[in-house]
């Protein structure tokens, strides 16, 4: 029906990493046809809810807008496309360490240092 999305999934806990195909169909009517409508729906809904957390969280975590003006951007918020994120952990952590000070650098590295 549709082409095979290629998932892949890690499990820090046994330092293991697997690589699966699946097909969910390439669009809204083919994963209607091949799950049903309920399905489709219910896994939209339930990502939509996350990724609007996530704006929420973030909006929290800055500090700047009050619970008003959270609440007034919640409702002009509409879910996006999805991005897949193709990022590797250490790039992105190498990335954020390359724009911190000196002496957070410094901090960080002994802090790591004393995890080994």
């Amino acid at each position: 029906m549709g082409t095979a999305l290629e998932v892949s999934t890690r499990a820090p806990k046994k330092d293991k990493e697997l690589k699966v195909s699946y097909d969910f169909g390439d669009s809204l009517e083919e994963a209607v046809a091949k799950f049903g409508a309920e399905v489709v729906y219910s896994n939209f809904k339930q990502s939509a809810v996350i990724s609007l957390q996530g704006n929420v969280r973030r909006y929290l975590d800055k500090g700047e807008l009050t619970d008003e003006q959270i609440v007034g951007k919640v409702a002009e918020w509409k879910p996006a496309v999805a991005k897949v994120s193709t990022s590797d952990a250490k790039e992105t952590i190498l990335k954020k360490f390359d724009k911190m000070s000196a002496a957070d650098k410094a901090a960080l590295i002994e802090q790591l240092m004393s995890k080994s």
